[in-house]
């Protein structure tokens, strides 16, 4: 495994803290020991876990989520840690899915139950209060994050969660905003999950069948069957939308009133008669990838790699990135401000902004703004 772009709390796993992306020399970058085989990889924040194919995790970077007893700042060292400290996974609980926040890990285990634990601000740990969760010896084993429902899909931000439930439901908490569309304003408490009685939540309202969930900076997209053939899925976004991330066609915010959720598609779903696949939300935009292997962006200009905002205009909703080659999967962070994706072939392409050398470019960085040609360099 192999990993490069901004390094401030060793979270790429390589010994030092050291930038990697900006020279060719750079490349191919050093590998980051964590298992024999990599099943499963998630980025974000200032922290990095990977997943084994027996259900075991391992993490590193930003030691402030690591859990009790660990002996360095951050993994400077090229040490890795086990997501949860050892001896304190018990044996019937495989890890099958892990997703980070800024200062916070959730996993889902293969019973469908989810634990988490970390920096805990707004509740986004499902805790019922806002001390951190998992510092202490004495905390272990943690309890399980009552969701109210069996867990098949997890997507976190900042300070916010989003899991869809085994029967399609869609359940967030944490920072109270539209993106936990609620379908309600916030009366007294600003966040949900931070106070006894908060768990489980309220299902996000008129969202359902959900197969899929992603979570961007401040906002959320869904992939929803249409019951029909062509296309077989469609689109839904909810929260901020002041660069277009939620692909409607205006900058108009919803989730904070139910008659704004009623409904919502975006015009992807409707312009482009093609099945999503796959999501992928940064922190001001949206990509997916459909059954055919394209791909589609809207949001932020500099976060899709376009010279304006996608989105925010009828005319506008989503643009395909051309990538020269057939697209099998996407990814970014609500943290992030990029996006990656995994060719046919194997290869790896980068676009959006560069600020940490996370495209991969190299030196060829800014001579590049054809994403067809920003294939990461090994």
């Amino acid at each position: 495994m192999k990993c490069w772009g901004r390094n401030n709390a060793g979270q790429l796993g390589v010994g030092d803290r050291v930038e990697i992306g900006a020279l060719d020399s750079d490349f191919p970058p050093k590998s980051t020991s964590t298992f024999d085989s990599v099943s499963l990889l998630k980025s974000g924040g200032y922290n990095t876990c990977a997943l084994s194919a027996e259900g075991d995790a391992k993490c590193w970077g930003s030691n402030v989520v690591l859990g009790p007893n660990r002996s360095t700042a951050d993994s400077t060292d090229a040490s890795v840690a086990p997501l949860l400290p050892v001896g304190q996974q018990q044996p019937h609980e495989q890890i099958v899915d892990v997703a980070i926040g800024l200062d916070n890990y959730c996993v889902i285990f293969s019973n469908l139950k989810m634990k988490c634990y970390g920096v805990n601000d707004s509740g986004v740990c499902g805790s019922g209060t806002e001390d951190p969760r998992g510092e202490e010896e004495d905390e272990y084993p943690l309890d399980n994050v009552d969701a109210g429902v069996l867990v098949q899909g997890i997507s976190m931000s900042s300070n916010q969660i989003c899991i869809v439930g085994t029967m399609g439901s869609v359940k967030c908490w944490g920072d109270w905003e539209s993106v936990l569309g609620l379908g309600a304003e916030p009366t007294t408490n600003l966040s949900i999950g931070n106070e006894p009685g908060e768990m489980p939540p309220d299902p996000v309202v008129h969202t359902k069948d959900v197969t899929s969930i992603a979570l961007g900076g401040r906002h959320a997209c869904a992939i929803i069957p249409t019951n029909s053939t062509a296309p077989a899925n469609g689109l839904k976004c909810w929260g901020y939308n002041s660069n277009g991330q939620l692909g409607l066609g205006d900058t108009n915010e919803r989730g904070n009133n139910a008659s704004e959720m009623f409904g919502l598609r975006t015009r992807f779903s409707d312009d482009i008669q093609e099945s999503p696949e796959g999501i992928a939300t940064s922190t001001n935009a949206t990509c997916t990838v459909t059954s055919t292997g394209h791909i589609y962006c809207w949001g932020k200009a500099t976060e899709i790699g376009q010279g304006m905002d996608i989105g925010t205009a009828p005319d506008k909703a989503a643009f395909r990135v051309d990538m020269g080659l057939a697209i099998t999967s996407i990814a970014s962070h609500g943290t992030a401000r990029h996006f990656c994706a995994i060719t046919e072939v194997g290869t790896v392409k980068c676009w959006g902004e560069d600020d940490y050398n996370q495209l991969g470019l190299g030196e060829r960085a800014q001579d590049l703004d054809d994403p067809a040609q920003q294939v990461v360099l090994w």
